[in-house]
């Protein structure tokens, strides 16, 4: 019989490698590979070697619990990777969560146990930071996340993808490793970043150094803006590398849309959903954001690379304060036409921002209308006809958010039904599409109730999806 520590190392660690999925991010880990990776590091000092890297790949702190020993728990593995350098080197993906506002409000002066102190400002000195030594040492001091993320990297030469919070306070330690070593998060491929705080308003330029790197491929970034007059100089065109860009609930100007998309090289993905409003603490400073007809003619300068398009503008609360909705869709600035688009498989637009009559790439396979709080009858016959004549050789599948058959309550100024049933309202829709290839669909979508605030929200409204999430489509 074969004993299992006598197996090859290259086909014990393939066997290893199995027990815990170390490279989906996206992927809930319920903690029993590794508590299984630890207990195999408990049999043999041969086994510890092969599995103990594994353990460090990737390194989740998603703030399940909203404990406050989820930050220990990041400065814990920031000590443990200096005080055994080697074991940064397998590190593959860093995921830190923001502080749930709940725990800001509990611990709003955390500050960094007592055990850590001496050894951290080791590491500091260490840097020979010179006259920047004592604003370290205080941010230390304050627990302030962002110096335990920086001091991370650092040691994580290998590391892909990080997602972290920003925003906890005007610290900043990344522009300093950015000037001391060239070649620093060089091999980083995808970039999550959110704020701590959505009302901040935190500036995009904060990351110009992080969007810059050559090996980055795909950025995410929550509730943030960008504005033209503080705009990175070192922001050129075709100096950024990304070739996915989504910006979830952010603000960005015109005159940085248009600068943001020159200066990225060839886009493959490009997403954006408007912020609810302007974050408070930069009213004062904000221009307006772009226009739909603006995102499409920038858009434009990546016709031959861009596959996805999701630009969507509407926000279902303020749909019912709106009189006639027809009348307010009218005023719109609509959709360019997206005709040249040579590559463009998705697209994905808001369905007031669109004219009745979208002119389409051939090239598209998806196309999903949302925020559609008046009738789509006459869009969906005009597309229909267009693919009757063999202009959208490739369309296979429309979705339309139709609030009209989904909504709980009726919007004021919405028209009755013109049929019987729900279930006849969309198998008439779907008979326009009779003699093509497209299926339609009409996506169900639920609308806040009216009076509807953030700040009341419970558990309950918690779990409705009041909006897409903009990366189910990418």
């Amino acid at each position: 019989m074969v004993n299992v520590q006598d197996l090859p190392l290259e086909l014990l660690q393939d066997i290893l490698s199995f027990i815990r999925n170390t490279y989906d991010l996206h992927e809930m880990d319920d903690g029993d590979g590794t508590d299984d990776l630890y207990n195999i590091c408990l049999v043999s000092q041969k086994f510890r070697e092969l599995a103990q890297p594994l353990l460090f790949r990737k390194f989740p702190d998603e703030e399940m619990d909203g404990d406050r020993c989820d930050r220990d728990k990041t400065i814990c593995f920031t000590k443990a990777i200096y005080e055994r350098p080697e074991l940064g080197e397998h590190v593959r993906h860093i995921r830190i969560a923001p502080l749930p506002v709940k725990l800001k409000l509990l611990y709003p002066n955390m500050c960094i146990e007592q055990r850590h102190i001496k050894f951290y400002e080791g590491v500091i000195k260490d840097l020979q930071l010179g006259d920047m030594e004592k604003d370290w040492i205080r941010a230390m001091n304050s627990n302030h996340l962002c110096l335990f993320i920086a001091l991370l990297v650092n040691k994580t030469p290998n590391f892909r993808s990080l997602y972290m919070p920003v925003g906890e306070s005007t610290f900043e330690p990344f522009p300093y490793f950015f000037r001391r070593d060239p070649s620093f998060l060089s091999n980083l491929t995808t970039v999550s970043i959110e704020p701590v705080d959505a009302e901040i308003g935190y500036d995009i330029k904060h990351h110009r150094e992080l969007l810059s790197l050559p090996k980055l491929r795909e950025v995410f970034i929550c509730h943030d803006v960008l504005l033209d007059m503080s705009f990175p100089s070192i922001w050129t065109p075709g100096t950024l590398l990304a070739d996915t860009v989504v910006f979830i609930a952010c603000h960005l100007e015109a005159g940085a849309l248009g600068k943001f998309m020159r200066a990225c090289k060839s886009l493959k993905t490009f997403a954006y959903s408007r912020s609810a409003g302007v974050p408070f603490r930069c009213r004062d400073i904000c221009a307006p954001e772009f226009n739909a007809a603006q995102a499409t003619e920038e858009a434009l300068r990546h016709k031959d690379t861009l596959e996805t398009f999701n630009v969507e503008f509407a926000t279902y609360r303020y749909a019912h304060e709106i009189e006639n909705i027809e009348e307010y869709n009218s005023t719109l600035v609509k959709y360019g036409s997206f005709a040249d688009f040579s590559v463009l498989k998705v697209l994905d637009v808001s369905h007031a921002y669109l004219p009745a009559h979208p002119q389409l790439p051939a090239s598209l396979i998806k196309l999903y209308i949302s925020h559609c709080y008046s009738p789509v009858r006459e869009m969906a016959q005009n597309i229909a006809t267009d693919c009757k004549k063999g202009l959208y050789p490739h369309l296979t599948y429309m979705a339309v958010s139709e609030l009209q058959l989904a909504a709980p309550i009726k919007i004021r100024g919405q028209r009755d039904l013109e049929y019987d049933t729900p279930e006849k309202c969309v198998l008439s829709h779907q008979d326009i599409f009779e003699g093509t290839n497209v299926k339609f669909a009409i996506l169900s979508c639920r609308l806040p109730p009216p009076g509807y605030e953030d700040e009341e929200e419970d558990e309950e409204s918690n779990n409705h999806n009041y909006n897409y999430d903009l990366v189910d489509y990418l």
